[in-house]
């Protein structure tokens, strides 16, 4: 079979890489083309057709239907329109029973990935920390440029907010597959180490918030003398090192601010008064910059709202396959990952990327699935 084939492994670990990398896909459109076409190739092979939902396909097809519509006559933006494709496909693919597969496979597509980007991050936060005083023009300023602007790892995203997602989604994720089982403890607890440090350096608060869950999830679990270590190794590097020190301040008012929605609140109420003058068909798979700064239109943060913006009435089945798949996910499947996804979704548009597409499929394997792999080296 395919999927069993070495070569279909790497095309697994390339497909995850690249969603993460938007460095690539928001810059190149040949990536970003590419990554929508390797993500729907991977997925096809992991599903199994013959056990498709009737009430999803139904949807499908009419969210489909509607947003065909909506294109021809109220207009649309390629990109857009073919994003909003790759969603509604990944969305009825997830909701599609799987395939018998190798473990490697997910090793590749979330294990493997998770450590790459681990590290780069971590790379990031050195050359961060050593403060460098590097010319713009120097080769290594203009390779790292865009996390000496964050001034913080970004990982192979644009910004931080969204490397810090990335990560924290792939180590619940490998942790929640059964996957993060090295034969050394002493690997998984350098890698939660890492993971602490860079979630601090990104000073991102939904990540916090998602942080925070994963440790209410599953204190049980841990060892107290292993959260001390986790605690207390990132308190002496804020401590001890200058520069994460000085940067104390600015983490501690980002946390405070948590519920400050100060210009999101201007582009969701913008939103929401076009929403209730919005023709039948909606406005179009288009987008636009508010005044606030953030993209309203087709592609607003708020994914629900921005669907009903961009496809009015159309919007409906789809937003019915996506509730059917949440709540279905919530009962069958480990709950953690799609609540992760869920609060991503709200602030940010995670379901947006690419990336958070592909955490979708891969979160929605079912518990009864996942139960295997301790009996053998396959998941169903």
């Amino acid at each position: 079979m395919v999927i069993n084939n070495k070569f279909f492994f790497f095309f697994a670990y390339f497909t995850t890489i690249l969603s993460s990398a938007d460095v690539l896909n928001i810059n190149f459109e040949f990536f970003r083309y590419l990554n929508y076409l390797l993500i729907i190739i991977l997925t096809f092979f992991l599903v199994d057709f013959r056990n498709t939902s009737r009430d999803s396909f139904l949807l499908t097809l009419l969210s489909f239907f509607f947003i065909s519509i909506t294109s021809i006559s109220k207009g649309y933006e390629l990109s857009i329109l073919l994003k909003y494709f790759l969603i509604i496909y990944l969305f009825f693919i997830s909701s599609c029973e799987r395939l018998k597969i190798p473990k490697e496979i997910l090793n590749y597509s979330i294990l493997y990935p998770y450590i790459t980007l681990l590290l780069i991050g971590f790379l990031q936060s050195l050359f961060l920390n050593l403060d460098l005083d590097l010319d713009s023009h120097s080769y290594l300023f203009i390779v790292y440029k865009d996390v000496f602007i964050h001034s913080r790892p970004i990982g192979l995203a644009l910004e931080p907010t969204f490397y810090s997602q990335q990560i924290l989604i792939l180590a619940v994720l490998s942790d929640y597959l059964g996957l993060k089982k090295f034969s050394k403890p002493i690997i998984n607890t350098t890698l939660n180490l890492i993971l602490i440090i860079i979630l601090i350096e990104c000073r991102s608060r939904t990540s916090v918030v998602g942080g925070i869950l994963y440790i209410l999830f599953n204190y049980y679990r841990f060892n107290k003398k292993t959260i001390f270590l986790y605690t207390l190794i990132p308190s002496f590097a804020f401590i001890f090192v200058e520069r994460l020190n000085d940067q104390l301040t600015n983490f501690t008012n980002r946390i405070i601010s948590l519920y400050s929605i100060i210009g999101r609140e201007d582009a969701f109420i913008y939103m929401y008064k076009k929403i209730m003058h919005a023709p039948i068909f909606g406005y179009g798979l288009t987008s636009n910059i508010h005044e606030s700064g953030l993209m309203v239109g087709a592609l607003y943060a708020n994914f629900p709202i921005a669907l009903i913006y961009g496809i009015g009435i159309g919007s409906i089945p789809f937003l019915l396959l996506i509730v059917n798949l949440i709540i279905s996910s919530l009962r069958k499947c480990k709950k953690l990952p799609i609540l992760l996804i869920c609060i991503f979704s709200l602030p940010m548009p995670f379901l947006y990327t690419s990336f958070g597409l592909m955490s979708l499929f891969f979160s929605t394997y079912k518990i009864k699935f996942l139960k295997e792999i301790s009996k053998k080296n396959i998941y169903y």
